[in-house]
C-alpha cells in the first residue's frame, strides 16, 4: 500500500524476444519449425516490485503524476520516469527530447508482420489507474467482436 516499501503496486508483463514454451532467445524471424503459438507455461510470470520510497524521486511538477510520489507505471520500471527527466532538465518542452536525455531505457519489443504476441497483464494498483498502449496499434474494446470500437489504449486497474 501507500508508503510501504516493496509493496506490489504496478504492472506485471511477461514478454521478451523468446519462444514461449522453450524460452529460447529469438534474434530474427521465427525459429525453424516453430508454429505460431501464443500459449505460455502455466503459472509462468515475472513480477516487478515497487521500489522503496527513498529510491523514487519526487517530481518537480507535483501534479504531473497525480500529486503522489509515485512516478507512474511501465514495463519493469525501465521506462524513463518523467520525474527523473524533469529533475535532470526542468524544462518541460524538452521532456520527450532524446537529444537532451538520450534514448529512453525502455525495453523495446521486436515483432514481424504476422507474428503473434501475447501480453498478460496483472494490475493491483491501489491509488492509481494505468493504461496499456502499443504505439501504432489499436485494440478492439471487445476482444472477439470485430464490430466493436477500436481504442489506442486498454484501461487496466481500478
Amino acid at each position: 500500500g501507500h508508503d510501504v516499501a516493496g509493496s506490489f503496486r504496478e504492472l506485471m508483463v511477461h514478454i521478451m524476444d523468446t519462444v514461449p514454451h522453450t524460452v529460447n532467445i529469438v534474434t530474427a524471424g521465427n525459429p525453424p519449425g516453430q508454429p505460431v503459438d501464443v500459449a505460455l507455461e502455466a503459472g509462468r510470470t515475472v513480477s516487478f516490485i515497487m521500489p522503496p520510497n527513498d529510491k523514487i524521486k519526487m517530481t518537480p511538477m507535483p501534479f504531473l503524476n497525480g500529486g503522489t510520489h509515485t512516478t507512474g507505471g511501465a514495463l519493469n520500471f525501465r521506462a524513463e520516469p518523467f520525474a527523473q527527466r524533469l529533475s535532470n532538465n526542468p524544462d518541460p518542452s524538452k521532456l520527450f527530447s532524446s537529444k537532451v536525455h538520450g534514448d529512453p531505457s525502455t525495453a523495446m519489443l521486436r515483432a514481424y508482420m504476422g507474428d503473434a504476441m501475447v501480453f498478460r497483464l496483472l494490475d493491483v494498483t491501489m491509488n492509481e489507474s494505468n493504461v496499456f498502449t502499443i504505439s501504432g496499434h489499436t485494440f478492439w474494446s471487445e476482444r472477439y467482436a470485430e464490430e466493436a470500437n477500436r481504442k489506442h489504449s486498454l484501461h487496466i486497474g481500478i
